[in-house]
């Protein structure tokens, strides 16, 4: 059997149309055409990429003696375990992971904003004689920990939601016949739309110091301290923004299986979890106790902007050094 029939037959028991096989390789369609026509052969780097899209060892597409399908070690046990996803299950991951994120949204928004009970009460015991600030700081330091249990007990309650879909970001997968072209255009429908969300969610970010830094210029700590409230509610509403519409497109990226979510990328993703989850948790931490040591709520809110900043760079350390580790 000739390498231009392997293609077609390796094609097709895949479920992937030349289109679908063209984006993969990163190669257009009339390129996969004339090599399943004999018209033309891929080079040794796109006989790579296709021994990975398909599973199977180079020397099975390069050797024409070779009939018999022979897949990689590390890919026959996935193949046979491959599970098929059907249009419905399609329509209830998207449906189940957009309100998960919805709730995700809302519970980091609880987070962000809790700061704003320990200002208020500050701002009100600088206004007031009614009882002790010690008194006032304390009634927002429970108020402040009351929205952060309310919000962990969000993530708790709708972490069910999309347990069961767990295997869509971390396992290979097949989808039935048609499910690639609904994902595709509810993707397409919405792509606009998110994209000057994301984008307005952006612009609020960068201009929600203005109030602080124009503040800074008075020597009122009760406007010092509602130029941080401000602040923290509009960082609050983009990043509630961001979260929901980067996890819409998410998952339609996890079931097309591109960007992020390739195999190789699902596996990196995979490796690095626990290093960001522990990542983030330190800069809690840290933020927390900072906050409640020196009581400065009001600018202690630059050790999440400089964890998030600092996290780029991690984040990309991180993943080039599992990148090599997988090569």
């Amino acid at each position: 059997m000739i390498l231009s029939e392997k293609i077609i037959l390796l094609r097709k028991k895949n479920n992937l149309t030349q289109e679908e096989l063209a984006e993969k390789l990163g190669v257009s369609r009339q390129s996969v055409s004339k090599w399943e026509m004999g018209n033309s052969i891929p080079d040794i780097n796109k006989i790579i990429q296709l021994s990975d899209v398909f599973g199977v060892k180079t020397d099975y597409l390069l050797k024409d003696d070779i009939s018999d399908i022979e897949y990689s070690d590390d890919s026959v046990e996935e193949l046979e375990h491959k599970k098929m996803i059907t249009a419905e299950d399609a329509n209830d991951f998207m449906n189940a992971y957009e309100e998960f994120s919805n709730d995700v949204a809302d519970s980091v928004s609880l987070f962000i904003m809790s700061p704003i009970a320990i200002l208020a009460t500050q701002i009100i015991a600088l206004t007031t004689n009614i009882i002790s600030e010690d008194s006032f700081q304390i009634a927002g330091a429970v108020i402040l920990f009351i929205l952060v249990a309310i919000g962990v007990y969000k993530l708790l309650v709708k972490s069910h939601l999309i347990k069961k879909y767990d295997f869509i970001s971390q396992e290979a997968f097949n989808l039935s016949y048609g499910v690639k072209g609904i994902v595709e255009k509810k993707k397409e429908e919405t792509e606009q739309r998110d994209k000057n969300a994301i984008a307005f969610a952006v612009i609020m970010y960068i201009l929600c110091v203005v109030p602080v830094i124009l503040v800074s210029l008075t020597e009122s700590e009760i406007l010092q301290l509602s130029s941080v409230i401000l602040l923290l509610i509009i960082v609050s509403v983009a990043t509630n923004i961001l979260i929901k519409k980067l996890s819409v497109i998410s998952s339609y990226n996890m079931l097309l299986q591109v960007e992020d979510y390739t195999l190789k990328n699902k596996k990196i993703r995979e490796k690095t979890s626990g290093y960001v989850t522990a990542y983030w948790v330190i800069i809690a931490a840290i933020y927390v106790m900072v906050s409640l040591y020196t009581n400065r709520w009001e600018i202690t809110w630059v050790i999440f902007a400089a964890g998030a900043i600092l996290f780029v760079a991690f984040y990309s350390i991180l993943k080039s050094h599992f990148k090599n580790q997988m090569k």
